[in-house]
């Protein structure tokens, strides 16, 4: 369970630049409830936007909506300093890229197409800097003391739990996109 909270530490930390009281916006389907609890515990920020399909108040989410650029920027008061595009989907990502102040980080961790429109003259005109971020080097220790400690529970990421017996409908719901992380318990 820690692979979510792994990739949010790095690109918070090392990919991001998030910092205290930073606006950060999260564009995801379900990865992004990791990078929320991380955002909470480890940062003061100012607004916290999540622009996901599943309702994720209880993580702490400060904006909860599916929607545009603008309306994501009326919602938070402001553009986001850093925006977390999780998705994948070329929405999402033209909609951080929108959403982001100039000067502001754009960090790409959903996989896309290879190839994807984007509105690069939006971007370099407003010197929005756009990353990538590949794995989670060196977070290992930060993400287990954020476990063991209690900051983060990610107990509310396992949305589906299954028998060993059960394991083809554990991937059968994973891959109808139902929940966030279904587990397969391989006790006998």
């Amino acid at each position: 369970m820690l692979e979510p909270l792994l990739f949010s530490v790095h690109t918070c930390n090392n990919r991001g630049g998030v910092k205290l009281g930073s606006n950060v916006l999260i564009l995801s389907v379900r990865i992004g409830f990791a990078y929320l609890a991380n955002l909470r515990v480890e940062y003061d920020l100012g607004q916290i936007g999540l622009v996901t399909l599943l309702t994720s108040k209880a993580m702490g989410a400060s904006v909860v909506c599916i929607t545009v650029a603008k309306q994501v920027e009326d919602i938070m008061g402001d553009k986001a300093e850093i925006s977390i595009e999780c998705s994948g989907a070329t929405p999402c990502v033209q909609t951080a890229i929108y959403v982001t102040e100039p000067g502001g980080c754009v960090v790409l961790v959903g996989c896309c197409q290879k190839v994807i429109d984007l509105p690069v003259m939006a971007a370099s005109l407003r010197e929005v800097d756009i990353r990538g971020n590949l794995r989670y080097c060196n977070c290992y220790p930060t993400a287990l003391e954020m476990v063991a400690s209690g900051k983060v529970d990610v107990k509310p990421l396992i949305t589906h739990r299954f028998s060993l017996e059960d394991s083809i409908k554990a991937f059968e719901t994973t891959l109808r996109g139902e929940g966030i992380k279904a587990m397969i318990d391989c006790a006998r």
